[in-house]
């Protein structure tokens, strides 16, 4: 009987955290800063960082947003990551290589629908193909997904 208590009392508290954390999301979601492929002219021709002279890259946009959905009759937690880099200096040049590790244990997590972009000084844009991501087994239960920018 203490095994089914014990049970019960586990699976009444992962529902009420469900759903504190599925209506604090729903009342505190927030669109995202940036939009992809969307870049202010002022950001495409920085050269320097005022604030930071010696900066060699900054971060101009670092905005996540995680989200619960039900799928299948199964609740999937989706998380969106939005980054941007502006790379001023040759010594900047390592942001260019990006490394996103997750737990890979029984796929319990998977990463998909990567999009990544890079825009030049000029204006022009390319975007990464499927061919230039790379996923990488560290472990029994982590794994992670590489890429780098070309032409930085």
């Amino acid at each position: 009987m203490c095994t089914l208590s014990r049970f019960l009392f586990f699976k009444k508290t992962a529902i009420i955290l469900f759903l504190a954390l599925h209506f604090s999301i729903l009342s505190f979601s927030q669109k995202s800063p940036i939009e992809l492929g969307k870049i202010p002219l002022e950001d495409l021709q920085m050269t320097v960082y005022e604030k930071d002279t010696s900066a060699v890259a900054v971060v101009l946009c670092d905005f996540a947003r995680v989200t619960v959905e039900e799928i299948s009759g199964e609740s999937k937690c989706r998380f969106i990551h939005h980054k941007r880099i502006k790379i001023l200096k040759e010594a900047g040049f390592s942001y260019a290589n990006v490394f996103l590790p997750f737990y890979s244990y029984h796929k319990n997590e998977q990463i998909g629908r990567v999009k990544a972009l890079i825009h030049a000084p000029d204006g022009t844009v390319q975007e990464l193909e499927k061919k230039d991501f790379f996923e990488e087994k560290l472990s029994d239960s982590y794994s992670a997904i590489k890429f780098a920018y070309p032409n930085v």
